[in-house]
């Protein structure tokens, strides 16, 4: 299938990280591949965010609601140990989407 790279930077949307709302806090890059069937799609990519990394990988998931949910498969720095979801969101302005991360943390002895 055909294959798209895209890269972002990451704005908060709420004041988070220490920054206030709208401020610059990372950015992410991912390779989107479209398989056979054009209603599916893989993606694995990387959002790199303050104190780490957020890993996510997997067969891309589309919402009714609107917007796709991905896999989060790991996490580096502090988010080691992450898993969960990343759910894309298109905002009211087609150019910007919203980044929501829903995590958990594994437990480490």
């Amino acid at each position: 299938g055909d294959t798209v790279r895209e890269t972002s930077r990451l704005f908060n949307e709420v004041a988070q990280f220490g920054k206030p709302r709208q401020a610059i806090v990372g950015s992410d890059s991912d390779v989107q591949r479209l398989n056979l069937n054009p209603r599916s799609m893989t993606v694995n990519g990387v959002a790199k965010l303050p104190g780490g990394t957020l890993l996510f990988r997997g067969k891309v998931e589309r919402y009714a609601q609107g917007g796709i949910v991905i896999p989060v498969v790991a996490g580096t720095g502090r988010y080691l140990g992450a898993e969960g979801i990343l759910w894309v969101v298109t905002a009211r302005d087609p150019v910007r989407t919203l980044n929501i991360y829903r995590l958990t943390y594994a437990r480490f002895a």
